[in-house]
């Protein structure tokens, strides 16, 4: 196995570390409340996954009727 320098062979999914930066970046600004998680492959980002959670929050006693 050869030992690879970080960007010298991009992923099929083309994962340089200013792409991946932006596409995270762009999910965390639109995300409210959930996670994103990366997948690393000998070092490199393969994978970007993005959860999106809705919370439903319970109102305070006074307000219910």
């Amino acid at each position: 196995m050869s030992d690879q320098t970080s960007g010298s062979d991009p992923s099929y999914c083309d994962t340089r570390p200013g792409k991946w930066v932006k596409v995270v970046r762009g999910m965390i600004r639109d995300i409210d409340y959930g996670e994103v998680q990366l997948t690393v492959h000998r070092g490199e980002v393969v994978e970007v996954r993005k959860m999106e959670k809705i919370r439903f929050e319970e109102s305070p006693p006074s307000a219910r009727k």
